[in-house]
């Protein structure tokens, strides 16, 4: 199935990104996060040519686990030279003198704003909850939608109609919105320490479907142990997980350490499970 060149960019976009998000999770394998994950398929001859602005000889697959298993290897180059000339990504030599391709300060920024929640990672659970409850008149209605919006991107979620919740520990953000949209008369935040009704992590998993994003991260264990088992170990069957990954973490709220299990929901068993998987194809 095509892709659309914008999700493509997007998606090479994440995927660079990945780094960003992973350093706190796994520290022994994030500062080089992609030969990790390759199981070593770097291969050192990929070509840096300012005047054809390419990453990678035309037959080799030196950065090829980046491109999406359904998408055009030729299209992608395009979009990975696009990218460059838009000062999103950049184009090196790491220091083991192999081909690498990264973010840009500019590509992170774009990056903390398609995917705001990535700022949360790792974040410890201050055992107190934001909540925000505004009463927009109908006649602002642009307003209402635009709060509704700037608020899911800071984390929060919708607890009842004109409420929502966070766990996260952003109340300087939240108060930087509101100014910035002159809201302080309109919305009403407030700290609630205590759920009386349940656990705070019932509460959670609740709001924020943790058991559709948990069974989502399970799915692609139980896909790489059984590829294991069968033997099926190639690159096309790890970037298909790869992709299934990537969407999951679209949607995973972040919720902050020491609110729920301390193995987590899924994300690190996930990850754990790429990388092991990505060591045996080479």
């Amino acid at each position: 199935m095509a892709r659309k060149y914008s999700k493509v960019a997007e998606y090479l976009m994440l995927t660079l990104a990945m780094p960003l998000v992973v350093i706190y999770e796994f520290l022994e394998f994030s500062q080089d996060l992609s030969l990790a994950m390759t199981g070593g398929k770097y291969s050192g001859r990929g070509s840096l040519s300012r005047g054809r602005r390419r990453y990678w000889d035309e037959d080799d697959g030196t950065l090829d686990w980046m491109r999406p298993s359904d998408y055009d290897k030729k299209r992608f180059n395009k979009i990975v030279d696009r990218e460059v000339g838009r000062q999103i990504m950049a184009k090196r030599i790491g220091s083991d003198g192999r081909p690498e391709l990264v973010l840009t300060n500019e590509g992170r920024k774009q990056v903390w704003k398609k995917f705001p929640l990535f700022r949360l990672a790792k974040r410890r659970w201050r055992g107190r909850w934001l909540v925000v409850a505004f009463d927009i008149p109908e006649g602002q209605r642009i307003d209402r939608d635009k709060i509704r919006d700037q608020l899911l991107g800071l984390g929060f979620v919708q607890w009842q109609k004109s409420v929502y919740v966070s766990p996260h520990d952003i109340a300087d953000d939240l108060a930087a919105l509101l100014k910035q949209n002159r809201l302080e008369k309109m919305v009403v935040p407030m700290i609630a320490k205590r759920i009386l009704t349940g656990s705070d992590w019932e509460f959670a998993r609740i709001l924020f479907h943790i058991d559709d994003i948990q069974e989502e991260y399970l799915k692609i264990e139980r896909n790489l142990r059984a590829a294991e088992k069968s033997g099926k170990i190639n690159l096309k069957f790890w970037k298909q997980q790869f992709a299934a990954y990537l969407e999951v973490l679209r949607r995973d709220p972040f919720l902050p350490v020491g609110l729920g299990p301390k193995d987590g929901y899924g994300r690190e068993a996930a990850i754990k499970s790429l990388h092991q998987y990505a060591k045996k194809i080479s």
